[in-house]
């Protein structure tokens, strides 16, 4: 008895499943190290104090566990305006009124950040996602193009080998 192919349906789904992991390893990783510069290149903003304004809280979950997110609304002075800017899906809440550190660009005020330091946690955490969708991504790809044996034909080989074996042929 011959090998049998996998079905050409399957072999697609198997192949455009792995091109998806890989793009997406690949997406992670690109993401993390362009954060990571992007955070390394405002090493020369200008820090000041913000002041929150506004929190919204949101709920998400199922009925046993439900997470809660907060957005802060802040608001700050650079260069005698005020400011306002956001900080979306923290896991903790702040009041009203509360302050802290932010930094902004002194080119484009505006913009705004609650980074003060590049923090490597961003890159790392983007490099451990691409090996762990490339891996995914790369056996499913091995997987489209590997043949399968029918089922029984193994099994059939060994009790022949098996059967020579014990006859001493």
């Amino acid at each position: 008895m011959g090998k049998r192919k996998q079905s050409k349906s399957v072999q697609v789904v198997l192949l455009a499943g792995g091109i998806l992991f890989a793009c997406a390893s690949l997406y992670l990783l690109v993401g993390g190290i362009w954060n990571y510069v992007r955070q390394f290149d405002q090493k020369d903003w200008k820090m000041t104090t913000a002041t929150v304004i506004n929190v919204n809280r949101r709920s998400s979950g199922h009925r046993h566990r439900s997470y809660n997110s907060y957005d802060i609304y802040y608001q700050y002075e650079a260069g005698g305006n005020i400011y306002t800017d956001a900080i979306y899906g923290l896991n903790a809440g702040r009041a009203v009124g509360d302050t802290f550190d932010i930094k902004y660009d002194p080119e484009a005020p505006q913009d705004s950040t609650q980074y003060l330091e590049p923090t490597l946690g961003i890159a790392v955490s983007g490099f451990f996602g691409f090996v762990i969708f490339g891996a995914i991504g790369l056996r499913l790809i091995q997987s489209s193009f590997s043949k399968r044996k029918k089922a029984g034909f193994r099994s059939r080989k060994k009790t022949a080998r098996t059967a020579m074996d014990e006859n001493g042929t």
